[in-house]
Formats: C-alpha cells, structure tokens, sequence
C-alpha cells in the first residue's frame, strides 16, 4: 500500500471518528434537551391542571376549561419541540472546522450516491456561506474523482448541502435543516411519547 493510501485511510478512519464521536456527543446533548423538556412539560401540565381546576363551576365552563388544557398541553408540546429543534440546530452550528467539514463530506457523498452520479454529468453543491471554502475543497476532488462537472453556489441553510444533478434536475436536500425535519418526522412519535407521556 503507498503512503498517500495510508495517509488517505488514516485521514478517512479519523474522519469516521470523529463522526462517531460528534453523533455520541449530539445524543448525550438530546438527551439532557428532553430531560429539560419533561421538566418543562410537567410544569406546564400542572399549571394548566391548576387553571382547569380554578375553571370548574358549571359545565360550559367546565368544557371551555377543558378546550383551554387542550389548548395549553398543545402549545407547551408544540413549544417543546421547537426548542428542541432550535437547540439542536445550534448545536450543529457551533460544530468545529473539523467536524464541519468531516460533516460536509459525509453529507455530499451521501447524496451523490442518491443521485447516482457518472462521468461527464454536472452538478451543483449549494451550501451555507460558511461552508463555502469546504465545498470549493470537496468540489475539486469530487469533479476528479469522478470526471463531473462541479460547481459551487451559496444558499440560505444552516449547513449541509443541496446538490443539483444539472442534466436530470435530480434536487437531493441534505441541508442541516431538511435532515433534521426527515428526522423529527420519522421519530415524531417516539419523541412525542417519551416527552408528553404521563
């Protein structure tokens, strides 16, 4: 094996590292997030408890009083998740060159594995302004590794990438924020049973 090769496998084995070790840490992060928002919860719940207890009279206040801890619980677990959302695109904001860029790359390489790209096809990496001078570094040796056409544009998103097949206008979102929506998506129930389950 050459040099460059065992440079390069080291490079990608601290790259996958470093991975690892960012996911570990965002986890242990999530989860002190939803212990502050059980907290959170509980406290909310009993004081819409209170006020449905202080409404109770007659039985059209009784309904409204209802409706209102409907109303309540609906707003401190719509809040609750918004600042969970909130928290942990902060936390993917103040990643480390490093670990930006190592998140970049895996963010690239997986969406143009989606797109399936080939020789001679085109593409676009959109990316936040702060990414810029990583995607122009990936750029380069995306387009010789694989003899494409790559180009870089600036966009409004967090961070990760919107990558552009030009010839098919393939779109794959692998912004920061499309990620974690597909992600709150799929583990909506699992998140809403551990946060609001009483």
């Amino acid at each position: 094996m050459s040099s460059v090769e065992e440079l390069k496998n080291i490079v990608v084995r601290r790259a996958e590292e470093e991975a690892k070790r960012i996911i570990e840490g965002a986890e242990k992060e999530a989860e002190r997030i939803v212990r502050e928002a059980e907290e959170k919860r509980m406290k909310l719940v009993e004081e819409a408890k209170k006020k449905v207890i202080s409404d109770i009279g007659y039985e059209q206040r009784l309904a409204e009083a209802k409706a209102n801890a409907r109303k309540v619980i609906a707003e401190a677990k719509s809040s609750v998740l918004n600042d969970l959302r909130k928290n942990i695109l902060r936390l993917l904001n103040d990643l480390d060159d490093a670990r930006r860029f190592a998140s970049l790359r895996n963010l690239i390489m997986e969406a143009l594995q989606a797109i399936e790209i080939s020789r001679g096809k085109r593409i676009i990496l959109r990316v936040s302004n702060k990414d810029l001078r990583f995607a122009e570094m990936l750029s380069r040796d995306i387009a010789t590794k694989h003899s494409i056409s790559v180009s870089v544009e600036p966009i409004e998103i967090s961070g990760g990438v919107i990558i552009e097949d030009v010839d098919t206008g393939i779109i794959v979102d692998n912004s920061y924020e499309a990620r974690l929506r597909r992600i709150l998506t799929i583990n909506a129930p699992k998140i809403q049973e551990r946060l609001f389950s009483s």
